[in-house]
């Protein structure tokens, strides 16, 4: 319903928002996108990728944010390189060393818009939990 799709949008926004003002306490550790002053987003999910400085793998914080009833998804891989459909293209191994390893180290978090600033800080708690935990 065309209706509700702008405060589907900004309730979005808000958890997104939210969550990116908070995310760099997990740095060097965790990553994410930076929103910049001149545009807006339309987001989904908050993206994660496990720096090199971890001492924890992705599967790690997946099934600790799993155990703690927080659902993940992996980011999509490199598509010519990590998606055996694409094997046709020609591309190895390596040619895509960025995306190869967001494809390897990047999950995401639903920032739906039933989801409230009280579950985005609770999001934010098992993260410096599991940070606490692995350093």
């Amino acid at each position: 319903n065309l209706d509700i799709f702008h405060d589907i949008l900004n309730r979005r926004r808000e958890n997104l928002y939210f969550l990116l003002g908070e995310f760099k306490r997990f740095s060097p550790y965790l990553a994410s996108i930076k929103k910049e002053t001149y545009e807006e987003m339309g987001p989904h999910a908050l993206p994660i990728i496990v720096q090199d400085q971890a001492k924890f793998t992705r599967n790690q914080l997946v099934n600790f944010m799993n155990s703690r009833e927080i659902d993940t998804r992996n980011l999509f891989p490199s598509m010519p390189t990590q998606c055996p459909g694409f094997g046709f293209m020609g591309f190895k191994l390596g040619d895509f060393p960025q995306a190869e390893y967001i494809g390897e180290n990047g999950l995401h978090v639903s920032v739906h818009q039933d989801l409230g600033i009280d579950e985005c800080k609770y999001i934010l708690q098992v993260l410096e939990e599991f940070i606490e935990k692995y350093t």
